[in-house]
């Protein structure tokens, strides 16, 4: 099966597609740079007093202009565009053509694959100042090069070994048991404080070298999708982007797309969107949803075909008292997930969700997710809230963060000739400064089952 490139059956549709798109621009435009003009923490800290805020009023009125007389340009595109989305297949499709051809898999090997969750913020500029965010087409350059790092050293872990120690020490309410020389910066392995983990976990600064699966959330501005393709095509052959069924669709009308995006190093069989019937308040004009691939993990010739077991990244799903139901979810008996132990409840080196307090984002390149000392994580991460929203008073001693990514795996039956194993779980901290989330990691080693 080949995949066509394109969201549209044919070109004259693309043509109206992209003429929608010009008229509208102006106007999005407009309203963009207005938004954008609110000032982040790092302007603040800086201080530039009354001229800051002259110059932000005068682009402020000449935005305010600009986009009240490009209304009629955005009717008209409004016009044109929404019934041509009734005939755009809800992805766009991008096939890096290499001369390297996927690594074989021999079915009687053991064989590891990486799937990376990252939930990036890349919204355009105006609207990711809400979460104290802004340089989107810079923050997406960053990310694209971190997200193909060079192969893993002994620098890249988050946590120097104290000189002179060996062995398993404490950090935060883990234990750290640090691999690699002494006095050297190597790999930080989380494990809980009985030391009686199947697998380690990771507490990474960086992204890991060679993944296979690059599953990532809210890359919604166009210019940022398209930077990260032209990054990653090359180790990432095969991009699906500008996810959703906008328009007036079933969901109702929706003028954003899902902001999914995923890359692989693997040929894609077959792709499918869902879109998600609920959404609320803002949400309600995004089209979110869930991205399907299907995946041929490219065995050697004479051997069977397998399909890999989909895992499932995780994004927007509370942890937090008002998100029992979720917690609760049908999906928990289908797929596994290596970082919970039942229902509001993790294990206790799970991470949370990045929060960008007020000094910050801008003060710390590198935001540590779980720092030293007694209410460390409080400084830096989201904590349970209740339905009205406020911090929940009742998390008390065992307060972890809110943990809202994850990446969930379907076991295969007992009768499948392959069965799976978690290696790791990775919590990345290399978007701590330029997202709001914590990126995670995980290693699913397939091997085949034993006669």
């Amino acid at each position: 099966m080949v995949l066509r490139e394109s969201p549209f059956p044919n070109r004259p549709l693309a043509a109206l597609d992209a003429l929608a798109q010009g008229l509208l621009c102006p106007g999005f435009w407009a309203l963009n740079q207005l938004l954008d003009l609110q000032p982040t923490t790092a302007p603040r800290a800086r201080g530039r007093g009354c001229c800051g805020c002259t110059g932000r009023a005068l682009g402020g009125l000449a935005c305010a202009a600009l986009l009240l007389l490009s209304l009629p340009l955005t009717a008209l595109g409004l016009l044109l565009w929404l019934p041509v989305q009734a005939a755009r297949r809800p992805f766009a499709y991008h096939h890096h053509a290499t001369t390297t051809a996927p690594v074989s898999w021999d079915l009687r090997q053991r064989r590891g694959f990486t799937f990376v969750s990252a939930n990036l913020c890349l919204l355009p500029s105006g609207l990711a100042k809400f979460s104290n965010l802004g340089q989107t087409l810079e923050r997406a350059a960053f990310a694209a090069q971190q997200l193909v790092p060079e192969p893993p050293g002994a620098h890249d872990s988050l946590i120097p070994r104290p000189r002179g120690e060996a062995g398993p020490w404490h950090y935060g309410s883990v234990v750290v048991d640090m691999e690699g020389a002494a006095g050297e910066r190597a790999v930080a392995k989380l494990l809980p404080a009985d030391a009686s983990r199947r697998f380690p976990a990771e507490l990474s600064e960086r992204f890991p070298a060679h993944a296979d699966f690059l599953c990532l959330q809210e890359v919604y501005d166009a210019g940022a999708a398209a930077r990260l393709r032209q990054r990653l095509a090359k180790s990432f052959p095969y991009i699906v982007y500008d996810v959703g069924a906008r328009g007036l669709q079933g969901c109702g009308l929706k003028l954003f797309g899902s902001g999914l995006f995923l890359a692989s190093r693997y040929p894609l069989l077959a792709v499918q969107y869902h879109c998600y019937p609920n959404g609320a308040r803002e949400d309600a004009l995004s089209a979110k949803g869930l991205l399907s691939v299907q995946v041929t993990a490219a065995p050697s010739p004479g051997t069977p075909l397998p399909l890999l077991p989909p895992p499932l990244p995780g994004g927007e799903r509370g942890w937090a008292p008002c998100d029992e139901p979720n917690q609760s979810h049908e999906i928990f008996k289908l797929y596994r997930d290596p970082c919970r132990v039942g229902p509001k409840q993790d294990e206790p080196w799970a991470m949370g969700r990045t929060r960008l307090l007020p000094v910050t984002p801008c003060a710390h390149p590198l935001v540590p997710p779980n720092p030293p000392g007694p209410g460390g994580r409080r400084q830096f991460l989201a904590g349970p809230i209740l339905s009205s929203g406020q911090l929940d008073p009742e998390a008390g001693d065992a307060w972890q963060g809110r943990r809202i990514d994850y990446v969930l795996y379907r076991p295969r039956h007992d009768n499948q000739p392959l069965r799976e194993e978690v290696e790791s779980f990775s919590f990345i901290t290399q978007m701590a400064s330029r997202s709001d989330h914590l990126p995670v990691a995980l290693r699913l080693a397939v091997s085949p089952t034993a006669p």
